[in-house]
């Protein structure tokens, strides 16, 4: 950084303390020339890393909070028999504008019986593993899960969930995850399953449980809508998701009853055999770096159930052998990655349906590939 120029840097939604030196800021020095803007949800963070002056943003008083409360539900919440219930929910949600948007639009088309139950729900939620505004967010958000509008709502919600924090989660991605698992049973052509899928975009936008993404094709997901969703995930007894960082936490996990993995890794090279995933459907793999990875050769041998396998932004030398994945595997994405030899595809994975290679270096398909069969579809 150059020290004749005076320089603002603006630090968003910072968790926890930072290191100054290692993002190149020597503190005793930096203020000479620069100053240092940073926004957190926990006034703890601001404290801890010594900032000059703190300004507290508030929540909404209870009259906005009732103004956007009601812009998000509708007329309904003016009617004589909802109307103080809507309001006791509305002081519920603690003046945050995300509990408030949330709860309001799933409440939207509900009837007096429904807003009972939230209104229920809000008052003896117990525990959060949030602090602070977590306690009116998550159990605001668990909220707007429990009234989606079907099964095919909280799988998509949840799959958005597998990705990384912020990021742009192409929508055709989702379609294949789609055609993977078998949602789409009603549902003969591609064509009808796009429209499905962007249906269903469309409604947890509406929402506000997906936000806009910058990217074309994309959508984003709230961090605060995320974790809540990889938490209710995790414990749902229908649909098990987990989230992992290190190839040693997931280890530490019981995975017998996990239906969906995603490794969102810093080190490829930490992969071992000795997985027992035996009700696996979804596994999704992705790395802040490129460096190449070499799959153990019994990594998937316990997860003979395995429907999806997703692998974005690796380096991949050699499609991995599937062992007894292959058996019931439909879609396989190997999605912004550098690969090498693929010569798997054909050979091993005879009941592929969907098979992405977008944004990936592959040149020419092998000649095996005629082998799948005529429900096939590449991308």
């Amino acid at each position: 950084m150059r020290k004749d120029k005076k320089v603002l840097i603006v630090l968003d939604d910072v968790w926890d303390i930072l290191d100054f030196e290692c993002i190149g800021l020597p503190y005793l020095e930096h203020e000479k020339y620069c100053k240092i803007l940073l926004t957190s949800r926990d006034e703890k963070v601001c404290k801890n890393l010594g900032c000059n002056v703190n300004f507290q943003v508030s929540v909404l008083s209870e009259d906005e909070a009732w103004y956007l409360f009601r812009e998000m539900s509708g007329g309904i919440v003016d009617t004589y028999d909802i109307n103080p219930i809507a309001s006791e929910v509305a002081k519920e949600c603690g003046g945050l504008p995300l509990a408030i948007v949330t709860v309001g639009r799933a409440l939207s088309n509900e009837g007096k019986s429904a807003w009972e139950d939230a209104l229920r729900h809000l008052r003896n939620f117990q525990s959060s593993p949030f602090s602070d505004v977590g306690k009116f967010v998550y159990p605001s958000i668990e909220l707007s899960l429990k009234f989606l509008d079907s099964r095919e709502h909280k799988l998509f919600l949840m799959l958005c969930g597998l990705y990384p924090e912020d990021f742009d989660i192409p929508i055709e991605s989702l379609l294949c995850h789609g055609f993977g698992l078998g949602p789409f049973k009603d549902i003969s052509a591609s064509w009808e399953a796009r429209n499905r899928v962007h249906t269903l975009v469309e409604d947890l936008r509406r929402k506000f449980l997906l936000l806009d993404s910058s990217v074309p094709g994309c959508v984003k997901m709230h961090d605060i809508v995320r974790n809540v969703v990889i938490s209710v995930a995790f414990k749902n007894a229908e649909d098990k998701f987990m989230v992992k960082y290190t190839f040693k936490s997931l280890k530490e996990e019981k995975l017998n009853e996990i239906n969906a993995i995603s490794l969102i890794l810093d080190d490829t090279k930490e992969l071992e055999n000795g997985l027992h995933c035996p009700t696996l459907k979804i596994l999704q793999v992705s790395s802040k770096s490129k460096e190449p990875m070499f799959w153990p050769e019994l990594f998937f041998q316990s997860m003979s159930t395995l429907k999806v396998l997703s692998m974005k932004n690796l380096c991949i030398p050699k499609l991995p052998y599937l062992s007894q994945a292959s058996v019931n595997l439909h879609t396989l994405q190997v999605e912004h990655c550098d690969v090498g030899d693929i010569s798997i595809i054909g050979k091993e994975l005879k009941h592929l349906e969907v098979l992405s290679f977008a944004h990936s270096n592959i040149k020419e398909l092998p000649i095996e590939i005629g082998n799948l069969g005529s429900n096939f579809t590449i991308e």
